[in-house]
């Protein structure tokens, strides 16, 4: 009886094993609007990170070079052979913002940070065995402001700002070697406690910098065949939960990772193609309510934490009656919440902001930016008044439109010019008021 038991038990856990790693049957697609950003001059190539700067510059990383983007101009920085003060190679990997102002990027070449300020690249060798080497690698902010950096088929490092060098973290190093994996080191993750997460080909080894400890825990994917020899790349904290990680994988779709349990399940979009192709996770970023926006090889999908479904794929604006046909293989969300998604080749695209609530600023017809920051506006058909509010919509100041009640003359269209007159476009004329 006991022996039947646990053979019962056994298949238990197989069976649920295997319908963990099965496809999902599609959910109804969300409501996302993809709008496609026109940047004039944007060369065809694939986009591989992006970040915004303090100042509100788009970064784009790309193979073939480093560009800023300030809504109207683009400006292209690339590799100029015999240039130390260059981008050091213009297949970029990576890149972060520092509280500085400065853009880290990581490179095939290494890591180099650029300084707008002087409008300069410096790179930043990475030291082992007292040799300065600058090979591929990605780069992480921690929360306690550490800068950390992973070397792919080297290990993890740390930045050191007084040499101004990456230093090896050996103990990352030996507890990769001596549980039997590769040190291969393709993403790294710093939770709340400031524990450092590291991605492996097959493990997620977990670095204490505190104590100097490292763990590894072995990830065996289920239901896939053929299984590639990159598998677990990049991973990503849950929002909602600190004790779960998440990971976008190559092969093996999305990996879920607990903290707790050192346990791990995973869900493939597809199964019956080589699952190196189907299944390659370019991106992943939290929607809200357990939701997480996927970007697979050729689709751009939503995966419900909950249900464990996925969405039928998600259309362009452009086009509702088609999906995206692109490899969405950059996702950011800035300060302001507005998601920014790169693609291999297809360029870059935009999910609006959906309205969650609305507040009255006060009664408006027109409206339009003031220079030095808020806004101006005019009501009509009644007490008919300009008007100018702060970035908050909190009232400044109004001043009655000259003898629009008794003539009844409405406004449609107003604006400020760079010396700080507002011209206002009437039914009777145009209107100047000088400030």
């Amino acid at each position: 009886m006991p022996a039947r038991a646990n053979l019962l038990s056994l298949l238990c856990f197989v069976l649920a094993s295997l319908l963990t790693a099965l496809p999902c049957a599609a959910q109804v697609s969300p409501s996302i609007n993809l709008v496609p950003l026109h940047i004039q001059g944007f060369p065809d190539c694939d986009i591989t990170s992006l970040v915004k700067d303090r100042d509100g510059f788009l970064w784009i990383g790309t193979n073939e070079g480093l560009m800023r983007y300030d809504g109207i101009n683009l400006d292209v920085y690339r590799e100029v052979p015999g240039d130390s003060t260059s981008l050091p190679n213009d297949m970029v990997s990576s890149l972060a913002c520092a509280d500085d102002g400065r853009i880290w990027a990581s490179t095939t070449a290494g890591i180099c940070r650029f300084d707008p300020q002087v409008m300069k690249f410096e790179a930043i060798p990475y030291v082992a065995d007292g040799v300065k080497q600058f090979p591929e690698s990605r780069i992480h902010f921690d929360r306690q402001g550490r800068i950390w950096a992973n070397y792919i088929g080297r290990g993890v490092a740390r930045y050191d700002s007084l040499t101004r060098t990456f230093i090896d973290v050996p103990a990352v190093e030996r507890e990769t070697r001596k549980s039997g994996g590769q040190l291969r080191c393709n993403g790294l993750l710093s939770d709340e406690e400031g524990i450092l997460w590291i991605t492996n080909t097959r493990t997620i080894t977990r670095y204490d910098p505190r104590t100097d400890e490292a763990r590894s825990y072995p990830f065996t994917p289920v239901g896939t065949a053929n299984v590639p020899s990159t598998l677990l790349m990049i991973p990503c904290s849950d929002p909602e939960d600190p004790n779960v990680i998440w990971v976008r994988s190559w092969g093996a779709g999305i990996v879920r990772f607990d903290k707790r349990s050192g346990l791990y399940e995973h869900w493939m979009n597809t199964v019956g193609l080589p699952p190196n192709m189907s299944n390659i996770v370019g991106s992943m970023t939290p929607l809200g309510h357990g939701q997480w926006l996927v970007g697979f090889d050729r689709e751009l999908l939503v995966f419900d934490a909950s249900t464990k479904l996925f969405s039928e794929p998600i259309r362009c604006n452009m086009s509702r009656s088609e999906p995206l046909h692109a490899a969405v293989s950059a996702q950011y969300v800035d300060a302001a919440g507005q998601r920014w998604l790169g693609t291999g080749h297809d360029g870059i695209y935009t999910v609006p902001k959906a309205p969650t609530d609305f507040e009255m600023m006060g009664k408006a017809h027109t409206l339009a930016d003031a220079q030095d920051g808020g806004y101006w506006g005019t009501s009509i058909y009644a007490d008919r008044r300009l008007f100018r509010w702060d970035d908050n919509g909190r009232p400044l100041y109004e001043l009655p439109l000259p003898e629009a009640d008794r003539l009844q003359y409405e406004s449609f269209h107003l604006l400020q010019r760079l010396n700080g007159e507002v011209w206002l476009s009437t039914t009777a004329g145009l209107l100047v008021v000088g400030l």
